[in-house]
């Protein structure tokens, strides 16, 4: 993949901080078509200010965990999600599994993009062997940007089984290619499948969407951050906010909706700046 995270730390220091913090990334889980777990997810930031989201859920028949960490902030040279899932049939029978975590981006981007990613697919399996299946017209991992599919990978029909106890793998990768030419909300992914009963399967992916020369930077929700509208985001734009300073419900300068004008908003203008 890209190598996405050093060059966040070239960043000025108001820029590296995160605008997206504070946001809320979403997972939602599927057993057999019924949604048996669905929550929001409030990132912690760590040191170098990504967004990390982990944790674990359970239910009768299925156990889901994950660890994921995320940069939503495209001007940082790249919105990428990174990490690792598992997910465990407790079940009595084979079980068909979908998996969608969206994580915020803020700025949004508009224009050219580059897209690439990766997942490696593991399944453990017991003494009676395992299966995981994924029909045609599907993917098993698919990655999304304000909920569309960009690129999918391990396209079905898709097939990874073992006649005992025992594990198996397999991975693939997107290479550097053209992506969408405009994410405004979230970048995510999406895991579908079929696993064998009593069996756990590991998948390790991550992607990035990269601005490339001509992209410009919109404010969070992909309002505009050109508060002047004179099509482009400095100084003028900046004089505007100033002067909106403070409680100010529904105001244009007020670019991350919290009815009121501050920091957070001036950090959102000037990672849009140019």
């Amino acid at each position: 993949m890209l190598d996405h995270r050093p060059l966040c730390l070239l960043l000025p220091a108001v820029l590296a901080l995160p605008a997206h913090a504070g946001a809320m990334a979403s997972l939602e889980l599927r057993v057999d078509g019924e949604v048996v777990f669905s929550t929001p997810l409030k990132g912690e930031t760590n040191l170098n200010g990504y967004q990390v989201f982990a944790g674990s859920a359970a239910g009768d028949d299925w156990s889901l965990s994950y660890a994921l960490e995320s940069n939503g902030d495209p001007s940082a040279d790249a919105a990428w999600v990174d990490g690792t899932l598992t997910l465990l049939n407790t079940s009595g029978a084979s079980r068909e599994f979908n998996l969608v975590v969206d994580v915020p981006v803020c700025p949004g981007v508009s224009g050219p993009t580059l897209l690439d990613g990766s997942v490696d697919l593991s399944v453990e399996a017991d003494d009676d062997g395992a299966l995981l299946y994924c029909p045609g017209g599907s993917s098993v991992y698919t990655v999304r940007a304000d909920g569309a599919a960009l690129a999918s990978l391990l396209a079905g029909p898709f097939m990874l089984t073992a006649s005992g106890a025992g594990s198996m793998s397999t991975d693939e990768a997107i290479r550097p290619v053209p992506g969408p030419v405009t994410v405004q909300v979230s970048v995510g992914l999406a895991l579908s499948f079929r696993l064998s009963s009593g069996d756990f399967t590991e998948l390790q992916c991550g992607f990035g969407v990269q601005p490339e020369s001509g992209a410009s930077f919109v404010a969070c929700g992909g309002s505009s951050a050109d508060l002047d509208g004179d099509g482009t985001v400095g100084v003028s734009d900046l004089i505007v906010m100033l002067s909106s300073w403070g409680d100010c419900s529904g105001c244009p300068a007020d670019l991350d909706h919290d009815d009121r004008v501050a920091f957070t908003d001036v950090v959102i203008l000037l990672n849009a700046w140019n």
